[in-house]
């Protein structure tokens, strides 16, 4: 279904800083980022050159648009926020509410956006 790929540098994404990578599955990589707004969330990039079939990066965007329903009905679900893509670039995105305080142990170049350096 997907393909091992080094890890690549993240995309630049529209209003999202992306801070610090803090996990990996089998379909994509999850960055913990800052909002233009300043708030913490989780982004998951997938990208298309993971998946040796079109097919499975397609269904894995499938799911994801069915689950934001889900995600806001459900108080036991992380709410998936907002998701894009990027044809020409071959991948998709989608923020969610951080699961872990991944604050807690962050790089020290990391702060919050009203803390004085």
């Amino acid at each position: 279904m997907s393909a091992a790929i080094p890890h690549a540098a993240p995309p630049s994404l529209p209003n999202l800083e992306l801070l610090q990578h803090i996990g990996e599955g089998s379909y994509g990589e999850v960055w913990l980022a800052r909002t233009a707004l300043g708030s913490f969330v989780a982004v998951k990039l997938v990208r298309r050159a993971r998946f040796t079939d079109q097919r499975h990066y397609d269904k894995e965007f499938n799911a994801i648009r069915k689950y934001e329903h889900v995600s806001r009905g459900d108080p036991s679900q992380l709410r998936l926020l907002h998701a894009g893509c990027d044809e020409a670039a071959g991948f998709f995105y989608y923020t969610m509410e951080l699961a872990d305080d991944a604050r807690e142990n962050p790089k020290r170049e990391i702060r919050e956006p009203n803390e004085v350096g």
